[in-house]
């Protein structure tokens, strides 16, 4: 069954995650690096929303933007460059850090 899968997908623009069973494109990180930590729900979508956006995702990774997603408070903690801010949504988030 995995061998299916990677032929497939072998040298295609698409990836195919068998635990999660969801499909995504390659990109490659136009935008840089970015360190987001968290969990839930609000973790996942600030992980999709930066990745759009193109930038290389990851978790405990040294970037010049850190993101901390507090699932429970609602809220994004913020490090990049020489700010630090909290943001009350992803689309306050991306403004923030003008991401459009």
């Amino acid at each position: 069954e995995r061998g299916l899968y990677n032929r497939i997908f072998d040298k295609s623009e698409l990836f195919f995650d068998v635990q999660k069973g969801d499909y995504s494109l390659l990109t490659e990180s136009v935008r840089g690096k970015v360190n987001i930590q968290g969990s839930g729900n609000r973790y996942e979508w600030t992980v999709r929303a930066f990745k759009r956006m193109g930038f290389d995702v990851g978790c405990n990774i040294p970037a010049p933007i850190s993101v901390i997603v507090k699932d429970l408070e609602q809220v994004w903690e913020v490090r990049a460059e020489n700010e630090s801010f909290e943001a009350g949504s992803i689309k306050e988030l991306m403004l923030k850090l003008n991401v459009n």
